[in-house]
């Protein structure tokens, strides 16, 4: 996009790819549209004013408005239109894409989410100009340092992102997984592997949104669907089988702890009720 105004960009080294290092505000693009493109290093804006759409490499589209929070990833194919009719303005930072992949193995950043909805305080809205002015005035020495500002900044901006309704699906899906095949011992890792989104952020956004961690919401279910099966003429042992425990000792155990009595008891009680 052109018509950049305070915007500054230098660099760590000597190749965009790895040693970018850039932020600033972009007014009033000229070029209201990019159709296909992708970025050689990292960049992320917030848009502050005007309207528009990203569309990611699937062909989802995403509405841009002000408070979303736009992840344009390293070689990832996206299209970005803006409304040319509404004032824009957006605030961007960039850095290099190893920088990006080393954010990525340390589950800091997560790809499955190109578009969030994020909340700008005034803090940030400062640290985004005394962010510019550092750099503006930085020699090379202070762009190492520069760049981890701009990291933090990153990463905090995302810490205050909310979920999305892509997210919700995601969550929604993860819910169905987490509530069958209660047989099955999976892992957090086995579920995030299944819906194709990294472990640390589905952990994260999972616990934001329900409330528990996926392990929790999965026990929960198990001691709902327990609950049901002893009232049938099922034997105990047999209820913890079908429910991925080990043994009826391990069901007992757990049941007791999740419900405040023994499965024996629980099923004792109940037919008292009947009768």
């Amino acid at each position: 996009m052109s018509s950049i105004s305070n915007c500054v960009c230098k660099y760590l080294g000597n190749t965009e790819k790895d040693g970018i290092i850039a932020c600033g505000y972009i007014t009033n693009p000229s070029n209201n549209s990019q159709i296909e493109v992708k970025n050689l290093y990292y960049s992320c804006f917030v848009v502050l004013k005007g309207k528009g759409e990203y569309s990611d490499e699937f062909g989802r589209k995403y509405k841009l408005a002000p408070g979303k929070l736009v992840q344009r990833l390293p070689g990832v194919r996206h299209t970005i239109t803006v409304n040319p009719n509404i004032q824009w303005k957006e605030y961007f930072l960039s850095f290099g894409s190893s920088t990006y992949y080393a954010l990525i193995s340390m589950g800091l950043l997560d790809p499955n989410f190109p578009v969030l909805d994020c909340n700008i305080s005034e803090s940030s809205q400062n640290e985004f100009d005394e962010l510019i002015n550092l750099l503006k005035h930085a020699e090379n020495p202070m762009l190492f340092s520069i760049s981890q500002r701009m990291q933090n900044c990153i990463l905090n901006l995302l810490s205050n992102t909310q979920i999305t309704t892509r997210q919700k699906r995601i969550i929604s899906k993860a819910k169905d997984l987490l509530s069958s095949n209660l047989h099955v011992n999976y892992t957090e890792h086995d579920i995030a592997d299944i819906l194709c989104i990294g472990y640390e952020n589905f952990r994260k956004n999972f616990k934001k949104e329900v409330g528990v961690s996926p392990m929790v919401y999965r026990n929960q279910q198990r001691m709902n669907a327990a609950k049901t099966m002893l009232l049938s003429e099922l034997p105990i042992a047999e209820i913890g089988e079908r429910l991925g425990y080990t043994d009826a000792f391990t069901f007992s155990k757990q049941f007791k702890k999740h419900c405040g009595k023994s499965p024996s008891v629980y099923k004792k009680e109940f037919t008292k009720q009947l009768f």
